[in-house]
């Protein structure tokens, strides 16, 4: 499988096989994203790949034909750092990412629960208000607040 570099106009540069070029767009298969990290305590920089879009199930991404502005078969070195990313990228990665959205979608589920648990108390109160007042307790004349 050859692996290419696309880099596209907005200027992200991606690494993946090309599976199709044509009138809809360049289809790359496991895209990953080139990153440049630097590391602020010893001063050196380096080259990450990240999984390009980690939330999609798809193994392949069309980019627009307008997206692309360029695209170069990469070396053997680039080829081997490429495929160890990949399989890092979905070994521990991506089930982190996928961890986190589990994480997070269950601390949305808990603010929706508290929500309408909350909804059905202020509900309930404005019941008992309006019981109250329109009703009233016998043994005491004043109205509810």
């Amino acid at each position: 499988m050859t692996i290419s570099v696309i880099k596209l106009v907005n200027g992200e540069e991606i690494l993946g096989s090309i599976i199709s070029d044509d009138e809809y767009g360049v289809r790359v298969q496991d895209p990953l994203l080139i990153t440049i990290e630097r590391d602020y305590k010893t001063g050196l920089t380096g080259l990450t790949l990240l999984t390009y879009i980690p939330y999609s199930e798809d193994k392949s991404v069309l980019f627009s034909k307008g997206s692309v502005l360029t695209t170069a078969e990469i070396d053997i070195y680039m080829t081997e750092y490429y495929e160890k990313s990949l399989a890092y990228n979905r070994k521990h990665h991506d089930k982190k990412y996928k961890y986190n959205i589990n994480y997070a979608i269950s601390q949305l589920d808990s603010i929706l629960e508290s929500d309408e648990s909350s909804k059905k108390k202020d509900k309930s109160d404005a019941l008992s208000k309006i019981i109250y007042n329109n009703f009233g307790n016998s043994s005491n004349s004043s109205s509810y607040n």
